[in-house]
């Protein structure tokens, strides 16, 4: 089963519900300027091996805005993972993909990229 399959597994979104709720609905992230009613996603603070999402204790789970749980997976020279269905402009791929993306991706009339896969382990 493939890892985001697995967060839309029932025993994943029971656990990431009370970790939510044990956090009272807010980002646990100390600087966090974003909204109040902003998404929240419940993060991993380390990745056991051999452990599907659900089978983690509450004290290893803990509550961020999605801006902030992005933060928590790029690093300062780590690249963020992107999004399925979000929009980039090439500009922005290097930084965000960790290296130099190749340019013969089809383009629309206005340059804009219409797909793409990144993988950094092949040429």
């Amino acid at each position: 089963m493939s890892y985001s399959r697995k967060l839309r597994d029932a025993r994943w979104q029971r656990l990431r519900l009370k970790v939510m709720e044990r956090d009272s609905w807010r980002c646990q992230a100390e600087d966090c300027r974003s909204p109040e009613n902003s998404i929240l996603h419940v993060h991993h603070k380390q990745y056991l091996p051999q452990r599907d999402p659900w089978e983690y204790p509450l004290d290893h789970l803990i509550t961020y805005c999605e801006k902030c749980h992005e933060g928590q997976h790029a690093g300062p020279n780590q690249p963020r993972q992107l999004v399925e269905g979000q929009f980039y402009r090439w500009s922005d791929l290097p930084d965000l993909l960790g290296f130099e993306p190749r340019g013969y991706l089809p383009q629309d009339k206005a340059g804009g990229v219409r797909c793409g896969c990144f993988c950094p382990d092949r040429e």
